[in-house]
């Protein structure tokens, strides 16, 4: 048989990056908000003028979060602490 599913090979099942599929997913795209990748491969979309793999936007940013920096606000929402960021100059 083939063996391997398409999920895996997209990292979704390890919590790997949907670019590299070898870093851990720790970065958010700005302004759309779409996730799923690594700091480096955000970083390089950004240095590459690239737009949003999932949904086209433009890239202005890409944060690097934490998420064992993770707290719930007095409204009871979940806030991830960003701690690196890489914007377009």
């Amino acid at each position: 048989g083939g063996g391997g599913g398409g999920a895996a090979l997209l990292g979704e099942d390890e919590g790997l990056c949907s670019i590299c599929i070898a870093e851990v997913r720790n970065a958010t795209l700005l302004p759309c908000g779409h996730g799923g990748i690594c700091f480096d491969c955000g970083k390089r979309l950004v240095a590459m003028r690239s737009r949003c793999p999932l949904c086209r936007a433009s890239i202005d940013e890409v944060l690097r979060y934490d998420e064992s920096l993770t707290f719930t606000n007095a409204e009871g929402k979940e806030v991830v602490v960003s701690d690196m960021s890489a914007a377009r100059t």
